[in-house]
């Protein structure tokens, strides 16, 4: 008997290699989150532990939006760890209770919609990650250059 689908194992390793890359994907992003949320974490503490600091903060405009936007990226990249649901498929459990009297083909055929399914699902997950992380990375520019022009015109 011919084989039903004879590229099958083919697509089931390109659909397994594209979910594997899009998972390290997220994991590279949260790292460079975790990146961005230190050196904020670390510019927020320094100045909050300066006297000096809060008072040219209350004289000039320029440090009380370097302050703000460098806090609410500091903020969004709290939400850019804050999300974390993500698929990994298959689940073992549902495989052992649906496949294990079924053809070896309509197995893999399952194993791969799972696969496409947690690929489709990641997708808005990742995105939204993404999208906070440069929210983040943008408000804490606003604060470098506010932060450049307090020190070049004492605004």
């Amino acid at each position: 008997m011919a084989n039903k689908y004879p590229s099958l194992q083919l697509v089931e390793e390109a659909i397994e290699k594209q979910l594997n890359n899009q998972i390290s994907h997220f994991d590279s992003v949260d790292t460079k989150a975790g990146i961005v949320f230190g050196f904020l974490a670390i510019t927020l503490g320094t100045a909050a532990g300066s006297r000096d600091f809060f008072v040219a903060a209350g004289q000039y405009n320029a440090l009380k939006v370097a302050t703000g936007a460098i806090l609410l990226g500091f903020l969004l990249t709290i939400g850019a760890f804050a999300v974390r649901a993500i698929r990994r498929d298959p689940n073992p459990r549902g495989l052992r209770e649906q496949y294990p009297n079924q053809p070896e083909e309509t197995t893999r055929l399952a194993l791969a919609d799972a696969f496409v399914v947690s690929f489709e699902a990641n997708q808005d997950t990742i995105t939204q990650k993404v999208v906070l992380l440069q929210a983040s990375l943008f408000f804490a520019a606003v604060g470098g250059i506010a932060v450049a022009v307090h020190l070049i015109v004492r605004w």
